[in-house]
């Protein structure tokens, strides 16, 4: 419990029109192994075994959302582990270090692979007051952490991660277990960039001023009708390189930036041998030779189309000296100095042999085990933690978004609402009710916009003086525990001690 945060607790009772339902735990399943369960004591702690039941969950969640498991990778567990060291040294869950160290993409070259990577960080209590908790109860929490952050949503469902890396450290008062998750794909090795002096015509090492991708700033490109298009407007012809697009309205639409153009980026055929690593450099946001950026005000100075205003054509340059056959022609999107797309050529490959005989189509008369479809109705309960500032009604939209998020998977119906609100022991209690009243109302006209049935609900407020009693025990504080609500009210406000309070309390 926080003074500063004061908490919603509720059950939601839905019914929704599906054949299946959710289980109230959503991390772990019902049959426990020795390791979960087991006591998480600082003066035994095992890594290994924490890793391993976050690894399994992480993967039971993946797999729930239909997304590939993760296989392990020891250029990740070096990064996560050092991430870990550091965060229980410093005392924060933090993604930055110093130097050479200084983002997680750092970390994973300084352990032998490319600044491709993503990474989560958490710390999480191993115990509350003199009671400890299990390896499991741990790692659950862990998992609910990440699932209430965005970022830990798009992380852990993104399905461009294959490889994972996982590091927990105690802090040295055995307190708090700091952990990083490194999570990686094949773009996060980078052996084969050592290989480059094998090629007769090596890739291009200078950026030209060119950055990796940025959510944000391409999030433009996603708007963009059939982008993938845009490749096949590259063509060579007598030795040299040109573009050519039929919407040139849409493209400078796309391209509005002064500094925002294309790229063409020249890959060999020798470049993937049939041994050994792929020689390139995946710290790199290009692959090839690279020529210079071709920005949109010289696409239309330079446009060879004068008729048709609308279609674009340019000569790009010429093919790289030494390169004549065996390559492709990449194109690279820029906006903002930022490389958002890289789009490769597509191809369709004959396999030389004719088929003439028509294809029919046949009923498919055939059912096995045919019974009857009948809709069911069922329930599931969903729990939630929905925090609010101090004297404050207004939940933050991003505090609200797992719920609603969850509503929809599958498309929830809400037919009753139960909602505890607990507040802290500060305060008098009639301010308190009408506060946690407030804070309730709003949760409950949030989920009734969502949709046209009434939903049935009732708001039960009251303190959490168990809760804080058990926070305070062992502590400087102790005496507070054997108070009564007003009396620990009284005493705190009399001494000024909720700042001092505020760090302790859980």
């Amino acid at each position: 419990m926080q003074l500063r945060f004061l908490f919603f607790i509720f059950l939601l009772i839905f019914i929704f029109k599906n054949l299946y339902s959710q289980n109230e735990t959503q991390y772990t399943d019902t049959s426990k192994t020795n390791n979960y369960t087991r006591i998480l004591d600082a003066e035994d702690y095992n890594a290994d075994i924490l890793n391993e039941i976050l690894r399994k969950e992480i993967n039971k969640y993946r797999l729930k959302q239909k997304s590939d498991t993760l296989t392990f990778e020891t250029i990740l567990k070096n990064a996560a582990d050092d991430q870990a060291a550091f965060m229980a040294q410093t005392g924060n869950a933090v993604y930055e270090q110093g130097g050479k160290k200084n983002t997680t993409g750092k970390r994973i070259m300084l352990y032998g692979g490319s600044d491709n990577g993503e990474e989560l960080v958490v710390k999480m209590p191993i115990k509350k007051g003199t009671e400890l908790f299990t390896y499991g109860k741990v790692v659950d929490d862990i998992m609910f952490k990440w699932l209430s952050d965005k970022k830990g949503i798009i992380v852990l469902n993104d399905p461009k991660y294959m490889f994972y890396g996982i590091g927990s450290t105690l802090d040295d008062e055995h307190k708090k277990v700091y952990v990083s998750a490194v999570f990686g794909n094949y773009s996060s090795y980078n052996a084969g960039s050592t290989r480059k002096d094998e090629l007769s015509i090596p890739f291009t090492t200078k950026k030209y001023g060119l950055k990796k991708i940025d959510d944000n700033i391409c999030s433009r490109c996603n708007k963009f009708r059939n982008i993938d298009d845009l490749q096949r407007g590259l063509y060579v012809k007598d030795g040299n390189i040109y573009f050519k697009y039929d919407n040139f309205k849409a493209l400078k639409k796309l391209l509005k930036d002064p500094s925002d153009g294309i790229v063409v980026d020249v890959v060999q055929r020798a470049q993937y041998p049939c041994e050994g690593e792929n020689i390139i450099d995946n710290n790199l946001v290009n692959k090839g030779v690279m020529l210079k950026r071709y920005k949109v005000s010289k696409l239309e100075k330079k446009n060879l189309v004068k008729v048709q205003k609308n279609k674009v054509e340019v000569l790009i340059g010429p093919l790289p000296k030494g390169i004549s056959d065996n390559y492709e022609l990449n194109l690279l999107l820029v906006l903002e100095k930022r490389v958002c797309r890289t789009i490769s050529p597509s191809f369709s490959e004959e396999g030389g042999v004719e088929y003439s005989n028509l294809i029919e189509l046949l009923a498919d008369t055939i059912v096995i085990g045919e019974t009857e479809y009948k809709p069911a109705i069922e329930n599931s309960i969903l729990e939630f933690i929905i925090p609010f500032e101090k004297n404050k009604s207004n939940y933050k939209p991003e505090d609200i978004e797992p719920l609603i998020k969850k509503l929809k998977e599958p498309d929830f119906i809400i037919n009753k609402l139960s909602i505890i609100a607990y507040s802290s022991i500060e305060g008098n209690d009639e301010t308190n009710k009408a506060l946690q009243k407030n804070r309730a109302e709003s949760i409950v006209n949030a989920l009734k916009s969502r949709q046209t049935k009434k939903v049935a609900y009732n708001i039960t407020t009251g303190d959490n003086i168990e809760d804080f009693k058990h926070d305070v025990l062992g502590t400087e504080f102790a005496n507070i525990a054997n108070m009564s609500v007003s009396e620990a009210q009284e005493y705190i406000s009399k001494n000024n001690l909720i700042n001092k309070l505020e760090p302790i309390l859980q």
